[in-house]
Order: structure tokens, then C-alpha cells, then sequence
């Protein structure tokens, strides 16, 4: 694997900005390099998280694609990085990175590689937000029928009910009731 590093971390290992300019680095996102590849997942999500605030975990789309878990096309198209800051605190601003202010309903799950995410329930209400009632029904049937499961129906009434303002509750919790109670 490759070796993800701040502009602070190449200063603190000896590494002189000439250096970070040349060939052997590559950039991921401002102020973050590689001595890989900069486009692949895992290097985009730890320089993303290298840039958040303390607190940070990965969010929504990316989360499930960590799982394997299938998405629509239209969600699948965006490759950015989705980032969950805690509540009243700034995120990156990076054309790579999508942020989100949420607390963290369920504890945040490993992904490996030294990732943490939000819980699959909690990513499924964060995505709902981008698509169509059908698919946030078809999501959230996939997460409850996965061998283990990625999420049960408690789990995600769970998140419905301690976000209750967002703005995809009410669609998601619509979704939800769609699915059949013997997944």
C-alpha cells in the first residue's frame, strides 16, 4: 500500500517542497500526497480524513460502496469522498470531498485500512436524500437481506427517529415501510 501524507507530515519526515513537487509524490487533495495512486479509494478517503476535523468518519455513498453495497447509477457517478463532521464544526473544502454535519447515531464501523464510517443505517438516510423513493425502498431491502445483515430494521427506525429534521426522514421512513417485515 501506498503512503498518504500532509504537507506537514513530508516537512516533518525531511521532505522539502521541491521534493513533493517532482515526480516520485503524488497529490490527492490540496495539502495531502501519496507515493501511489492518487485516484485510488482508500488513498481519496484517508486524505480526506486527514483534512477533517478530529471526529470525522466517512459518509453515505462512500461507506456503502466500502461494503460492496450496490447503488444506483445516478449515485454512483459521483466519485467524491462524503465526509460526516460532527455538528457546528467546518469541514474541508475540497472539490473532492463531500461534507456532512451529523452526530453519530449508532457507533461508526471499521472499513479497514484504518477507515471509520458512519453505520450502513445511517448512510442509507444520508443517501435517500439523492434518490427516488423506489430505490431508497430497494436500498434499504438490500442492507436488511445482506448475509450478515448490514443493517436491521431497528437500526434504521433508530436513525429515522434520532434525526428526525432532515430533510429525507420523511421519504426514507415512506421507503422503510415498503419493505417487508420478514427481511
Amino acid at each position: 500500500m501506498s503512503e498518504v501524507f500532509t504537507n506537514a507530515g513530508a516537512r516533518t519526515a525531511g521532505i522539502s517542497a521541491n521534493q513533493i513537487r517532482g515526480t516520485r509524490y503524488n497529490r490527492v487533495v490540496h495539502g495531502v500526497y501519496t507515493t501511489g495512486d492518487a485516484n485510488d479509494t482508500v488513498t481519496l478517503a484517508q486524505a480526506a480524513l486527514m483534512v477533517s476535523p478530529p471526529g470525522s468518519v466517512l459518509g453515505g455513498f462512500t461507506v456503502l460502496r466500502f461494503l460492496g453495497v450496490e447503488l444506483p447509477d445516478d449515485i454512483t457517478d459521483d466519485q467524491r469522498i462524503q465526509v460526516v463532521v460532527p455538528p457546528g464544526v467546518f469541514g474541508p473544502q475540497r472539490p473532492q470531498i463531500k461534507v456532512t454535519r451529523s452526530p453519530l447515531v449508532l457507533p461508526p464501523i471499521d472499513l479497514g485500512d484504518g477507515l471509520l464510517g458512519v453505520h450502513p443505517a445511517q448512510a442509507w438516510l444520508q443517501v435517500s436524500c439523492d434518490m427516488p423513493a423506489d430505490d431508497v425502498t430497494a436500498l434499504a431491502q438490500q442492507l436488511m437481506s445482506a448475509s450478515p445483515p448490514l443493517a436491521t430494521r431497528a437500526q434504521l427506525l433508530q436513525v429515522l427517529d434520532a434525526l428526525p429534521g432532515r430533510r429525507c426522514t420523511k421519504l426514507a421512513r415512506r421507503a422503510l415501510r415498503q419493505v417487508g417485515w420478514d427481511t
